[in-house]
Formats: structure tokens, C-alpha cells, sequence
């Protein structure tokens, strides 16, 4: 990612519109310059080069059987053909890079302070992307995410808008006083389905992680589809 793209990027996302309710959220399009999204979509791994989201560890090898993902490390990029493996690698050096978790540690700055109080002096800041695909009758009920996320932003990376439906879906529990600190996906009966960001090319969907930061994916109907996109966490620990 050359100097004037990561600043395209910076741009838009440093000055994306957040919106407070049910919890601070956005959406951004044209995230990249067209012709740097449309080598970005050249540079999609085939779907062998990809790995069962069971095999990772992470999740229970039954569960999540529709999705595969790819981290951005040097290891598991090892595989991909040179000019994949060099793209992406640069993309993820960008996404590591001071500047931008800066930029989004100051964009971000009062929530942060609000979450983490009195204890922000011994939080780190850290980072995690990993490229996904996901198939058909692929789903996730209402979560807010894992604890240790601070922010979550989908990179999403369809070819055109005929699968503008498989986005990502922001829910309200019913019950007003309802929280979840993470670990748990619910029924959705139990929540209101209040917007979906559209799943389009060269956008991106956002949100910082809270108790409330209810979020899911509705099932993908359509035979025989991909749903290709770059999930980024800026993650915390504490200090040692």
C-alpha cells in the first residue's frame, strides 16, 4: 500500500460519520481509490488457500462451518502466490503501522477513556486482521463481541452490489437493561433488527466493542456464493 492510498484510507476513516445508537457505529464508501480496490480485488486468495475456521482453535471444529479465514501474518501468507503474498502483506503492514492505530486510538479517544477509566495507563493497544470467506447459509446470531476488542472494522470486498443483502446487521435487545459482556451469541428472537451496513464494494462497517454492541449477520441464502472480506480488531491487554 503505497503513501497515497494508506492516506485515502486514513482520510476516510478518520473522518467517518459515527452514529451513537444502539452504540457508536459507521459505515464508509469508497474506502480505497478505484483502481487501488480493483488490484485488491485481483489479489483475493482462492478459496484452497483459506483455512476451516474450526481448525484455528478458537471456536468448537463443529461450529462455524460455513466460514474460512486467512490472518495477515507472514506465515500463513507464505502460501499465497508472490504478487497475493505481497499485497496483502503490505496491506497488513499498513494496518500495523503507529499512524493508523493512532489514528484510531484519537478518533476514539473519549469512549476509550470511558471504558477503560482509571486503568488506561496500563492498557496496550494492539492489533489483529485475518482475510475471511465466507459461503452459503453462513450466519451469526446478536453478540457483541469478544472482550478483548476494543473496535471492530469489516473490510467488505464483494465485485459489485448483487450481494448488497449479506452485510452486517446492528440489533437492540428488547429488553432495555439487556447486556452481554461477549462470550455468547443469543436468539434473535430476543432482539430488534434496526439496520443493515449493505454489503458493497470498496466500503467498510465499524463499531466500538461495548456490553451493547449487539451485531450479527442474517443467513446467506444464495447458492453457490462467496462473501469475501477483511476483519480488523484493535485489541487490548494490560501492561506486564
Amino acid at each position: 500500500m503505497n503513501d497515497d492510498v494508506f492516506n485515502h484510507l486514513l482520510y476516510q476513516v478518520g473522518n467517518a460519520q459515527v452514529r451513537y445508537f444502539p452504540y457508536p457505529h459507521f459505515f464508509i464508501e469508497n474506502l480505497f481509490p478505484q483502481d487501488y480496490y480493483d488490484q485488491l480485488i485481483e489479489s483475493i486468495p482462492n478459496a484452497q488457500d483459506y483455512y476451516s475456521m474450526g481448525s484455528t482453535g478458537k471456536v468448537d471444529p463443529r461450529t462455524y462451518q460455513e466460514r474460512s479465514v486467512l490472518q495477515i501474518t507472514d506465515s500463513d501468507l507464505s502460501g499465497l502466490p508472490f504478487h497475493q503474498m505481497l499485497f496483502w502483506s503490505q496491506f497488513g503492514q499498513a494496518l500495523e503501522s503507529s499512524v493508523w492505530r493512532q489514528m484510531l486510538i484519537s478518533k476514539f479517544q473519549d469512549l476509550i477513556e470511558k471504558r477503560f477509566k482509571d486503568h488506561l495507563k496500563e492498557i496496550e493497544f494492539s492489533s489483529f486482521a485475518e482475510l475471511v470467506q465466507d459461503r452459503t447459509h453462513y450466519a451469526l446470531g446478536p453478540h457483541t463481541d469478544h472482550p478483548i476488542r476494543v473496535l471492530t472494522m469489516l473490510f467488505y470486498f464483494p465485485k459489485d452490489h448483487s450481494q448488497s443483502e449479506m452485510g452486517t446487521s446492528v440489533y437492540r435487545p428488547n429488553d432495555i437493561n439487556f447486556k452481554c459482556e461477549g462470550f455468547k451469541h443469543h436468539p434473535k428472537d430476543g432482539f430488534s433488527h434496526l439496520y443493515k451496513a449493505p454489503y458493497i464494494p470498496n466500503s467498510l462497517f465499524g463499531f466500538f466493542k461495548s456490553d451493547r454492541s449487539f451485531h450479527g449477520v442474517e443467513e446467506i441464502t444464495q447458492n453457490g456464493c462467496e462473501r469475501n472480506l477483511l476483519n480488523y480488531y484493535l485489541q487490548w491487554s494490560t501492561q506486564c
